[in-house]
């Protein structure tokens, strides 16, 4: 399971480009990534499911299919960025 942090604060400013207000919640999400036997798709099937805590909770639910790698979610200073690795 990953978890990530997402420390965001309050932003009063405007997007320019679609004149509309920025805004931003605090929380957390969690990642459970399911493994799947499935001769259907060699490359690989993955259940994913999600939970969001914080400001804004809820949970998602997801299917990857024919794809194997893997992601890593590097947070710093600067914020935080991806990096993935994969195959078809």
């Amino acid at each position: 399971m990953w978890r990530k942090h997402n420390d965001c604060s309050q932003d009063d400013s405007v997007d320019t480009a679609l004149n509309v207000p920025v805004m931003s919640a605090n929380g957390t999400f969690e990642v459970d990534l399911q493994p799947q036997e499935d001769d259907g798709f060699p490359a690989g099937r993955m259940l994913i499911e999600k939970k969001y805590t914080g400001d804004m909770k809820g949970s998602g639910t997801g299917a990857l299919e024919g794809i194997s790698g893997s992601m890593r979610i590097t947070q710093d200073e600067n914020g935080h960025s991806y990096e993935l690795a994969y195959e078809f």
